[in-house]
């Protein structure tokens, strides 16, 4: 985090005022010191004002990464999301980071929907709230069979049953019609030379 907001203290882009660019960059130095020391509400103000004073899309990454640290998903994946519909010229790893973090959000929190506004808050309709579905519409929303973990320990354990039989078919026995021999005893160490 500290990388990134530190390139972004010494990247934000230039057509503002002198004066509003530089206090920007004051509040978001501030921001940064107080996300070090743990202060992460104090922190999320800092990077408030300084994107009020200069509005640089990459602040939106520090205020959403400050929200996720103080239990906000919903509002911290509305400025990842809000980021992300228009980076400006961020590094392509700060948007590889949002991207990232705004997906591991959308797994945490279930959202059906985000809406982005102007404002930084967005609306976001959790399943539970939504209208109940009918049950064609959900046979339309179900994710296909790949994606569901029981097809995947299906095709697991016919593969592993292949294999088992494969080999117990493979390993009949010697040519005189007795049962394979490893020339193993119960209980008898292995001596196997060591590299």
């Amino acid at each position: 985090m500290r990388a990134i907001a530190t390139a972004l203290l010494l990247a934000l882009p230039a057509p503002a005022a002198a004066n509003d660019k530089d206090a920007a960059r004051a509040k978001l130095a501030d921001g940064i010191g107080l996300y070090d020391r743990g202060d992460f509400a104090g922190a999320l103000a800092a990077f408030e004002e300084a994107y009020r004073l200069y509005a640089s899309p990459k602040l939106l990454v520090n205020q959403a990464t400050c929200h996720a640290k103080l239990g906000r998903p919903v509002e911290a994946l509305a400025l990842y999301e809000r980021f992300l519909a228009d980076p400006g010229n961020a590094p392509a790893a700060l948007v590889e980071e949002a991207r990232r973090a705004a997906e591991k959000l959308r797994g945490e929190i279930g959202a059906s929907t985000v809406t982005l506004a102007a404002a930084p808050t967005s609306v976001v309709t959790p399943p539970a709230l939504a209208a109940p579905a009918t049950p064609a519409a959900q046979a339309e929303s179900s994710p296909p069979i790949y994606r569901r973990w029981w097809a995947w320990a299906g095709a697991g354990a016919i593969v592993a049953g292949g294999v088992v039989a494969a080999i117990l078919l493979t390993s009949g026995g010697d040519d005189d019609g007795s049962p394979a021999s490893s020339g193993l005893s119960p209980g008898e160490p292995v001596d196997v030379p060591l590299e």
